[in-house]
């Protein structure tokens, strides 16, 4: 047989690809699945873990300020389908790693449509395993899924030089909104809509092209509408929060992102082929290949221009960068071997090479991820002991989001008896000595932001509650960095 023709008619080329594909999904659904069994709970996990399962309970509150006072309630949903299968915090974290695994999916098909079966599986694999991505699936986040959606949008916005029908438009509407369901800022795919659309139609006018974004432009624009007015009359508020742009929490410079480049994509070896893909897309003329480009740039210019920045949020740009430094990896072995067969076999090798790196770093990957399932521990214990206790009490919280999914108690703002814990001491004792109400006090060792008067607790803090008529009834001992400590200290007064 000759090898030249097999291989140029890529006879069986593909089927290997899906093969170590579905191998990088077995692998990958392996790795994450212990991670289904840690006790950790953020402060912003225990919120949307909260939201789901008020959601299953009771349907109608999918549109309440308790809501969406935060974040659009598409996540939220999925958290609840969960619960049709699974006990509540299970349910949650089998969503999330779904969630997760179908990022690894959808990027595989989206480098094929782009450009090759190789891009496909090079993303996949990068994206799999790479810390950033794999450490989200152990998280009940909505980073994660938002990155998710983002490329579902491209998948479908990367088909409309081939397909112009109004039904695919449609699709291309749909799949921008679900990015913008998860959380408010995505918004951001906006720009990259209208712009790929003007892109790929060049021979049409510039009004043409604008009218052809109208479909999904319109779809994204009247649900917003709908969402921002539904918002600003439960909430009272103009606008959701804004707390990303403003920098409340974690301020960063402009240049935050780009410093951290080579932690985001994890492999310092493939940023040289992110930059000869970049430049290799920027002199070619493939729309789809530019539509990476513009993904990656407008992302990256949006998150730089925020104030807040976390390495979780360039979740937003990881796909685009390993698809980008997909194609430079591509381009340089076409130009190295360039015959067809040759340019498989190296196109295998590399694959296992990338595979080969992983498994190097994966000792030290897991014990990242198993010091990080560590952390935020003991408020499940803490939730039973406070549920076994009779009577109307309040309850005060330090860290308020994970008690009050442990707890069952709502916040008092929605009708329940949990409550933040006062700023100064003074409104302390003035509340203490004000209150008839027997009264529940959790602090704990994981949130730094509870007040200086209580935390962190000590001998000479246990003490002045006890004059206030408090008593320590429960401290919840857990392993912290190999020691263990007491990580939550509940106080009662009758």
């Amino acid at each position: 047989m000759d090898m030249k023709l097999f291989f140029r008619e890529k006879k069986y080329d593909r089927y290997l690809y899906h093969f170590l594909f579905v191998l990088t999904i077995g692998i990958a659904i392996f790795v994450r699945w212990k991670y289904l069994f840690i006790e950790r709970m953020w402060p912003d996990e225990a919120l949307y873990c909260w939201y789901g399962q008020r959601i299953f309970d009771i349907p109608s509150l999918i549109f309440s300020k308790e809501i969406i006072e935060f974040h659009p309630p598409l996540f939220s949903c999925l958290l609840a389908f969960g619960h049709f299968i699974f006990q509540p915090e299970m349910a949650c974290r089998v969503v999330s790693m779904i969630l997760n695994v179908s990022g690894i999916i959808v990027i595989y098909f989206l480098g094929i449509r782009i450009r090759s079966h190789f891009l496909g599986l090079f993303a996949s694999v990068t994206l799999a395993f790479n810390f950033l991505y794999l450490s989200q699936s152990t998280h009940i986040l909505a980073d994660g899924p938002m990155a998710l959606f983002c490329m579902l949008f491209i998948f479908f916005l990367a088909k409309i030089d081939t397909c112009s029908s109004r039904r695919h438009d449609i699709y291309v509407g749909l799949a921008g909104l679900s990015v913008v369901l998860v959380k408010w800022p995505g918004i951001i795919i906006v720009p990259i809509l209208v712009t790929y659309y003007c892109l790929v139609f060049p021979q049409a006018s510039l009004l043409k092209r604008f009218q052809k974004s109208l479909i999904p432009l319109t779809i994204l624009g009247s649900v917003m509408f709908f969402m921002v007015i539904f918002f600003s009359y439960l909430t009272g508020k103009l606008w959701p929060d804004l707390t990303v742009l403003k920098g409340v929490y974690l301020p960063k410079p402009f240049w935050y992102y780009a410093s951290k480049f080579h932690n985001i994509v994890i492999i310092p070896h493939i940023v040289p082929f992110f930059l000869f893909g970049f430049i290799a897309i920027g002199k070619g003329k493939d729309n789809r290949s530019k539509l990476l480009l513009l993904w990656f740039l407008i992302f990256f210019l949006a998150l730089s221009i925020s104030k807040e920045k976390d390495l979780r949020y360039s979740l937003l740009i990881l796909p685009s960068s390993l698809l980008i430094a997909g194609i430079g990896v591509e381009t340089v072995l076409k130009k190295l071997f360039k015959i067809p067969g040759r340019i498989l076999i190296a196109e295998i090798i590399c694959i296992l090479c990338v595979f080969l790196f992983y498994w190097q770093m994966n000792p030290r990957t897991q014990r990242f991820l198993d010091r990080g399932g560590a952390q935020f521990t003991g408020f499940k214990e803490a939730g039973s002991w406070i549920k076994k206790q009779a009577g109307e009490y309040v309850l005060m919280a330090g860290s308020q989001r994970s008690m009050r999914y442990y707890s069952g108690i709502n916040f008092q703002e929605y009708g329940g008896r949990l409550m933040k814990l006062p700023k100064t001491k003074k409104e302390f004792e003035a509340f203490v000595r004000d209150t008839e109400t027997p009264l529940i006090m959790e602090s704990d060792y994981w949130e730094r932001t509870q007040p200086e008067w209580i935390y962190p607790i000590t001998e000479e803090k246990i003490k002045y509650f006890a004059d206030l008529g408090f008593h320590l009834e429960k401290t919840i001992v857990r392993l912290v960095k190999n020691e263990r400590k007491e990580v939550v200290w509940l106080f009662y007064r009758k």
